[in-house]
């Protein structure tokens, strides 16, 4: 499974030291199962296409969050890490985990489509 992860409004998909902005990037999970049964840590790895994954080409890098003096964030630009915390009940599963990160990101203003592969 993958995310698509299209730029919406403020929520800004910026390439890393530079002013270019891509309308979409293509994401892929990299998690890690806590022993507890009921959470997961999930970095999005982030390609400008799922042809680059495929290739092998480099990922890519989006700007940091902004914060301002105070520690507050200034932008809406995409986070990498996701702290996932899963109903009761519900697996560890592929499924659920990148159902659960799609709403996270979705939720700081992106809009998120899961692909099957």
């Amino acid at each position: 499974m993958a995310l698509t992860i299209t730029k919406k409004g403020d929520a800004k998909l910026q390439l890393d030291g530079t002013s270019l902005e891509l309308d979409s990037v293509y994401a892929r999970l990299e998690m890690v199962l806590r022993p507890d049964g009921k959470s997961v840590d999930a970095s999005l790895y982030l390609y400008d296409a799922k042809a680059s994954y495929t290739s092998g080409k480099n990922r890519v890098k989006i700007n940091a969050i902004n914060k301002d003096g105070e520690g507050n964030d200034t932008s809406k630009t995409l986070q990498t890490f996701y702290r996932v915390s899963l109903i009761d009940g519900k697996a560890q599963s592929l499924g659920d985990i990148h159902d659960a990160v799609k709403t996270l990101v979705a939720s700081d203003g992106y809009t998120v489509t899961k692909k099957d592969l």
